[in-house]
């Protein structure tokens, strides 16, 4: 299952309020800037071609003049474009968003209905496997000493076998329980030896930071309808 992201609709408008007023003070900015530009490089002409006259003693008047005139155009159109960019500059209505409110919203009301609806459901997984975990863990323990009286008699048993010569060493008697594996491991005959090994796998597949669980790893379970037999 993959959890899809709830939109804070609040944030949106406030984020496209912001994004419409940059489009619009970029745009006076562009046009400033593009005459700015066009200033520089007409004055750039001029100092180039006037100092290239007294380099070369070169006759440049009528090519100054025309060079001056550009100049004079470019410095001109720069001046009313900075006007014009401060009048609409000022005339452009800023973002009025109360952000105030808008902090508000997310920790009052948006995060609770996150929790309702996405939250919610993993702590009820989470309690779910805390109580199947202690719940088999309960029938393990009592699977463990619902045959100490059989385990008890047959170890009589065992003993007196060696005593009379019938076997050559004592034979142990298992509890059935020690056929019960965890991830593979053999002889973890105790409810704490499962918590120990079970934080083993965690530390092993997982990692101290939990930066290795991935879905692929594990059975993953997305909701408890999804466990054999629930209803």
């Amino acid at each position: 299952m993959t959890i899809k992201k709830l939109q804070f609709k609040p944030l949106e408008q406030y984020q496209k309020q912001n994004e419409e007023y940059s489009i619009k003070v970029d745009e006076q900015q562009a046009k400033l800037d593009e005459a700015k530009d066009a200033y520089q490089k007409a004055t750039q002409a001029y100092e180039k071609a006037f100092t290239e006259s007294i380099r070369t003693g070169k006759d440049a008047t009528a090519e100054l003049a025309k060079l001056d005139t550009e100049v004079d155009e470019a410095k001109a159109a720069y001046e009313k474009a900075a006007r014009d960019t401060s009048l609409a500059l000022s005339a452009i209505s800023k973002p009025d968003f109360d952000t105030v409110a808008l902090v508000d919203e997310w920790n009052q009301s948006f995060t609770n209905e996150i929790a309702e609806q996405q939250v919610k459901p993993i702590e009820e997984r989470l309690e779910l496997a805390r109580d199947l975990i202690y719940s088999a863990l309960l029938d393990y323990r009592e699977v463990k000493s619902l045959y100490n009286s059989e385990i008890e008699e047959l170890e009589g048993i065992s003993r007196q076998n060696k005593l009379l010569g019938k076997t050559s060493s004592l034979y142990m008697i298992h509890n059935p329980i020690s056929k019960f594996k965890v991830y593979g491991k053999p002889g973890v005959n105790t409810a704490k030896g499962y918590m120990n090994v079970l934080a083993e796998d965690y530390n092993a597949l997982i990692g101290g930071d939990g930066s290795g669980l991935k879905k692929e790893n594990i059975n993953y379970i997305a909701s408890i309808k999804d466990i054999k037999g629930a209803k």
